[in-house]
């Protein structure tokens, strides 16, 4: 019974790289080598931290639109901080594959992509 849960976690993490590895690599030709690729690590960190802005009740500019406009050196502004930090992320996560596709064009390097219709 245990090795049928060691099957299902190394599926599981699988399927998640498989998951994140066909929209970069058919979009920007972006390889994954692990799932410590730093996009995503910085995936995985904007969803973990933005959730809990998104759930309702869990903070007051959900119900008060005008608190997401203040300062994030206010204190008490613990939601505008926490948007600001899974932005950085988000941004970083954006980054990484553009900045790859475009050393790509620029060395003119053509990935073959027929792979993809071969099923």
């Amino acid at each position: 019974m245990l090795q049928l849960h060691a099957v299902y976690y190394h599926f599981d993490l699988a399927f998640f790289r498989l998951s994140i590895a066909i929209p970069l690599s058919g979009m920007y030709g972006y390889d994954l080598e692990t799932l410590q690729d730093p996009c995503v690590v910085a995936a995985e960190k904007s969803a973990s931290i933005g959730v809990n802005l998104l759930m309702p009740g869990a903070n007051f500019v959900n119900a008060f639109p005008i608190l997401g406009r203040i300062p994030a050196w206010v204190p008490g502004a613990q939601s505008v901080r926490i948007a600001a930090e899974v932005k950085g992320y988000t941004e970083e996560m954006k980054r990484i594959p553009t900045d790859h596709a475009k050393k790509r064009m620029v060395r003119a390097i053509v990935v073959s992509r027929t792979t993809l219709y071969n099923f």
